[in-house]
């Protein structure tokens, strides 16, 4: 690949590692993925200048709004991508976004054929690119290091938007090759993928990684039935090494919330589903009820996603199951819905004070894991659920989505309950080896020492 524009070894140029794949931190999983990221690398790379390239474009409102915890991580600044999500959502004083269904059809062939070009041999108009994502795409050029940032979106449905999508979020990796910048990805979640055309050209991109790492051995057999070249390593999830707040912190909110402290606690998470959900929440209200009356515990439906946007916000999943429960009139069932805003650090110390914890949101439950909380997963898309609880010996504690119901939802909750202490105690077993390895940078991740990537050396 041409690498034509590479400036990262001119001299005065600290030596730039570029994050790619920003997502928000109303998305509690996303917002500990990334700064447990920064850390890791930081800490072995502190004199490079770190960068985080956003999903949302450079005149995006949510490229202002959605960072405010992770900006202080990246103190070289937040960057908008040069192939955005559309539609884009600009803030009031830039005016009033375009609507539509052929509007977005219009932008995004505007955005594809863009990416096309730039990754062409042929050079790209510079009036093809504002001010803002000039300076994205002079970062990926100067670039010593492009690192996904773990999560689950490398996928695709059967759908000509969800190939969009896929090639969107192949796109940063592409860009990274085509300017020579070696790449990695850092615990992702790897498929599925719905046609050929998809698969192949998922391989076609990663073939060209540096390192994958992906967080469950069932990423690894996908990218070995992809036939992809690149070396492959399974890792724990990054958010096993998030920090914990003080349990002070988690005592006030359970005392603003009016918890009773002395009451067993269940944590709960729930998330919209299109159009499974009521039947979704009717089966977890069931549940909920059931564990309640069983064993007189408190619910607590925790907001582990507020955002972007109300599809993404899971209060109004939370509200909904709250009104369930309280429209059946289910006697001595309590249940709490929390909806403010709290860090991701917080959130984690709140689970760790349940008694028991039914996760639909998979971070919720490696947030409760890592406090030792027993937990049953409902798991919603791709291989991460199944994966990841299977490598702890806690694969008997997940349900799929696709088959959740009221039965089947309450017998597994109640179960959890009763061997609630057995479960605890494997968890107790297992689960500090996976938080320090999480706590660890692989070697392999940065190009080259930062010593030599100073002296210019490739």
């Amino acid at each position: 690949m041409p690498r034509s524009g590479r400036t990262h070894n001119e001299p005065g140029l600290s030596p730039l590692v570029l994050v790619v794949h920003g997502w928000s931190d109303r998305n509690k999983g996303d917002a500990a993925i990334v700064e447990c990221l920064a850390r890791l690398v930081r800490g072995s790379f502190p004199e490079a200048e770190f960068k985080l390239v956003s999903d949302f474009g450079a005149h995006d409102r949510r490229l202002t709004d959605e960072y405010f915890e992770t900006r202080a991580h990246f103190p070289g600044g937040i960057l908008g991508s040069l192939f955005p999500i559309v539609p884009i959502e600009p803030s009031r004083r830039q005016g009033v976004a375009a609507s539509g269904r052929l509007s977005e059809v219009l932008q995004t062939l505007f955005y594809v054929f863009r990416a096309a070009w730039v990754l062409s041999p042929v050079p790209a108009p510079a009036c093809l690119w504002t001010r803002p994502e000039r300076e994205t795409l002079r970062a990926f050029r100067r670039a010593a290091v492009v690192i996904s940032k773990g999560g689950g979106f490398i996928f695709a449905e059967p759908t000509l938007r969800s190939s969009f999508r896929l090639r969107r979020n192949l796109f940063p990796l592409s860009l990274a090759s085509r300017f020579g910048v070696p790449f990695v990805l850092y615990g992702q979640s790897i498929g599925p993928f719905a046609t050929r055309r998809q698969a192949a050209l998922a391989r076609r991109v990663l073939d060209g990684a540096r390192l994958i790492l992906v967080r469950e051995s069932l990423s690894a057999r996908t990218l070995a039935e992809l036939g992809v070249a690149a070396p492959v390593r399974v890792v724990p999830d990054l958010a096993f090494g998030l920090g914990s707040a003080p349990p002070t912190k988690a005592e006030a909110v359970l005392r603003r919330h009016r918890v009773p402290l002395g009451a067993p606690l269940l944590g709960v998470t729930v998330r919209e589903w299109g159009e499974a959900t009521p039947r979704y929440v009717s089966a977890m209200a069931d549940a909920v009820a059931s564990l309640a009356r069983e064993a007189g515990v408190h619910a607590i439906v925790w907001p582990q996603c507020t955002g972007p946007g109300p599809l993404e916000d899971d209060r109004r999943t939370g509200r909904a199951l709250r009104r369930v429960l309280e429209e059946r009139g289910q006697e001595g069932v309590k249940v709490t819905v929390v909806e403010e805003e709290l860090p991701a650090a917080v959130l984690k110390a709140c689970y760790g004070r349940m008694d028991a914890f039914v996760a639909t949101r998979f971070h919720s439950a490696i947030f409760a894991l890592s406090g030792g909380v027993p937990t049953l997963v409902v798991g919603y898309w791709g291989p991460k659920a199944e994966g990841i609880m299977g490598s702890l010996g806690l694969e008997e504690w997940v349900l799929p989505m696709t088959g959740v119901t009221p039965e089947g939802l309450t017998s597994a909750l109640l179960g959890l309950w009763e061997h609630r202490r057995e479960v605890g105690r494997l968890i107790g077993e297992r689960l500090p080896a996976v938080v320090d390895e999480a706590k660890r940078l692989d070697p392999a991740v940065l190009p080259t020492s930062p010593a030599r990537i100073n002296e210019g050396e490739q």
